[in-house]
């Protein structure tokens, strides 16, 4: 069992190697490229498949706001907190997948950079749990 475990550490840790190396020589037209195909890929699934992958989206989307603090429509003198440089998420319902895909896009374009690292950093404690440690700080033990 031992033995099994170092050969997957060793593998994994090529493997990310490999990707590192990999992803630092595409150049930003592979990058769209990928994505748009990935996008069309997506869009190939059967439409009960694709709406409930949107459900589920939307139900994580709702699980973030709550965690980044609810949206509040508070005026700040005679401003609201979006134009007294307060930003925050906002939550928005569409009524199809493909609206939600274009609106998700359209958030991401208009976020700064600190607005998308909170959210990486909220998407990684969901699917690593806070207390995972970066893979690049992490070496084999061999």
């Amino acid at each position: 069992m031992k033995s099994f475990n170092k050969d997957y550490l060793v593998k994994f840790a090529r493997f990310n190697q490999w990707e590192k190396e990999y992803e630092a020589n595409k150049t930003e037209q592979q990058r769209i490229s990928e994505f748009f195909h990935l996008f069309e890929l997506a869009l190939q699934l059967p439409a009960d498949i694709r709406e409930k992958a949107h459900r589920e989206h939307m139900k994580n989307l709702i699980a973030d706001q709550k965690r980044l603090g609810k949206v509040k429509n508070k005026k700040v003198k005679g401003k609201s907190q979006g134009q007294a440089g307060k930003r925050f998420m906002v939550l928005n319902i569409a009524g199809s997948f493909t609206d939600a895909e274009q609106w998700d896009i359209e958030q991401q374009i208009s976020m700064t950079p600190n607005e998308r690292l909170k959210v990486l950093k909220i998407l990684q404690d969901r699917v690593y749990g806070k207390d995972a440690r970066d893979i690049r700080e992490c070496q084999l033990n061999i």
